[in-house]
């Protein structure tokens, strides 16, 4: 019973027409804002203020291009379009947070120095895990037959 107690809330997750839009920006702002809890203390512990603030920098921008992302490959509803979708929410998804590296890197200050890098590669595959999921799961329930 427990068993399939579980595996019942964990398809739920994932289940075909389950996955709304909403419910993606929600479960990617959770995962981000998870991770985010996790590297706060260490960036106050490794560079104190500015590591801090770096944290919260690569966060907001991996969390602002997996939502744009997110929202580009909901557009594509149509089942020819799934390269074009994944490609262009690949493009949105690593240009945004490498745009914000760029700008920052090339300005310097107490971002960078704060290990701006790390934190962006670190929200980077927390966003990556959690989107790749909800895109496969979306496509899947649109591709899905009597065998789902």
């Amino acid at each position: 019973m427990i068993g399939e107690a579980n595996s019942e809330a964990n398809n739920s997750v994932i289940a075909p027409n389950s996955v709304s839009p909403s419910r993606q920006f929600g479960l990617l702002c959770v995962a981000l804002l998870v991770a985010l809890l996790v590297a706060l203390p260490i960036a106050w512990a490794t560079m104190g203020a500015s590591g801090l603030v770096a944290a919260v920098v690569a966060n907001l921008a991996c969390l602002s291009g997996g939502v744009i992302a997110l929202w580009v490959c909901g557009r594509f509803t149509e089942p020819t379009a799934v390269v074009a979708s994944i490609l262009l929410g690949t493009l949105i998804r690593m240009g945004l947070p490498l745009t914000v590296f760029m700008a920052t890197y090339l300005r310097g200050g107490m971002v960078v120095d704060g290990g701006l890098v790390f934190y962006l590669l670190f929200f980077y595959l927390v966003m990556l895990f959690v989107e790749t999921k909800l895109i496969v799961a979306q496509f899947s329930s649109q591709n899905c037959t009597g065998r789902c």
